[in-house]
C-alpha cells in the first residue's frame, strides 16, 4: 500500500527507483504493444511506463492474485492506470470489485493458475499405506490443521489402517500445539509429520484423499493450489468453504465440502470416502477429468495466447 516512507534511507530507495528503475523498465518497454506485470508492489519503478502506455492507448495488464479484506490504498490511487486485470478465480475476482468500484467497467477474465503435475519414476512414500489420508501445506490453525487431527481422532478408531500425513512445516505459532497432537497416545504411529519435501507429486500419486481444511472464519484461500494438485493426481478433495477452494471441489462430484466449520464436520466426509471406496474412485476420477479440461498447462498457456491475441487486435 501507499504510504509515507518510514526513514530517510527508504524515501531514499523510492527515488532510486523512481530514477533508475523507471529509467531501465521504460527503455526495456520499447516498441511493445502489450504492458504485462505481475505485481504493482513494484509500482515506483513501472509509474512512468503505466502513464506512457495508457497515453499511448496500449493496454496494460495486471494478473491480480490476492485477497482483499479491505480496500487498498495501492489501487485506489495506481490501479486505474491498468487497463485489464486477470484473475486466477472468481472469488479475488469478485473481492476486488467489491473493494474498487472504478474497475467495473474493465474487461475482467478469470484465467486460473497454470497447476503441473509431474510425479518422478520413484515408488511413492505412501505406497505402503493403504488409505492415507494427505495434508499439504504450513500447519497452522487458520489452515484447520488442528481441526483435521481431531477429525482423525473421532475416526481412527472405525479405520484402523488409515493414517494422516503431513507435507510442510509447522507454523511458528503453532508447533508446540501440534507436536503434543501427533504425539499423543491414541494416535501414535498413525498420523506422520513428512516435513517439508519436494517430491509432493510423489505423495500424491498414492494418496487416498487429499484435505484442505482452511478455515474460512480465519483464513480465506485465493486459489488452492494444493487441491488441484491432487485433481490432477485424481485424488479426491475435503475442504471447508475457503474463498476459492469451491471453485475446484465441487461437492459430490471432485470431492466433498464441509458446510460446517468443525472437526466433526470433516470427520463425517472423511468416513463418507474411507467407507465407499467406489465413492472415492469415482470422485477422483471425475477430478481428474475437471483438471485435464479447465487447468492442464495446454489449456491454460492456449488461454493465454489468446487474450492476449485478443488484447494485439484492439489496439
Amino acid at each position: 500500500m501507499l504510504r509515507k516512507p518510514r526513514s530517510f534511507r527508504e524515501a531514499l530507495s523510492i527515488i532510486r527507483a523512481l530514477i533508475l528503475g523507471s529509467r531501465d523498465a521504460f527503455f526495456a518497454s520499447r516498441g511493445f504493444d502489450i504492458l504485462y506485470t505481475p505485481s504493482l508492489r513494484s509500482i515506483y519503478s513501472l509509474l512512468p511506463t503505466l502513464i506512457a502506455y495508457r497515453l499511448l492507448g496500449k493496454p496494460t495488464v495486471y494478473a491480480f492474485h490476492d485477497t482483499l479484506g479491505k480496500p487498498s490504498r495501492l489501487l485506489q490511487y495506481i490501479g486505474p492506470l491498468v487497463s485489464h486485470y486477470i484473475f486466477y478465480s472468481n472469488y479475488t475476482k469478485s473481492q476486488f470489485v467489491a473493494h474498487n468500484s472504478w474497475a467495473t467497467m474493465r474487461e475482467m477474465p478469470v484465467i486460473p493458475n497454470v497447476v503441473t503435475y509431474n510425479p518422478t519414476s520413484a515408488p511413492s512414500p505412501l505406497l505402503s499405506y493403504p488409505k492415507s489420508i494427505l495434508y499439504l501445506g504450513q500447519i497452522a490453525r487458520y489452515k484447520g490443521a488442528d481441526l483435521l487431527i481431531e477429525a482423525f481422532r473421532q475416526i481412527s478408531a472405525t479405520y484402523p489402517t488409515a493414517t494422516l500425513h503431513f507435507l510442510g512445516e509447522p507454523h511458528t505459532d503453532f508447533k508446540s500445539d501440534f507436536d503434543s497432537l501427533i504425539s499423543s497416545a491414541d494416535l501414535a504411529g498413525r498420523v506422520v509429520h513428512w516435513g517439508y519435501r519436494e517430491d509432493v507429486h510423489d505423495f500424491l500419486k498414492e494418496a487416498y484423499i487429499f484435505v484442505q481444511p482452511s478455515r474460512p472464519s480465519m483464513f480465506a484461500e485465493s486459489f488452492g493450489r494444493g487441491v488441484v494438485e491432487a485433481m490432477a493426481a485424481g485424488v479426491p478433495s475435503v475442504c471447508f468453504k475457503s474463498g476459492a477452494l469451491t471453485e475446484h471441489v465441487l461437492d459430490g462430484e471432485t470431492g466433498l465440502v464441509c458446510n460446517d466449520e468443525t472437526a466433526e464436520c470433516l470427520a463425517a466426509n472423511l468416513h463418507k470416502l474411507l467407507d465407499d471406496e467406489h465413492l472415492r474412485d469415482r470422485l477422483g476420477s471425475k477430478a481428474q477429468e475437471r483438471y485435464q479440461k479447465h487447468y492442464a498447462v495446454d489449456v491454460i498457456r492456449q488461454r493465454w495466447v489468446t487474450y492476449f491475441q485478443g488484447l494485439k487486435t484492439k489496439i
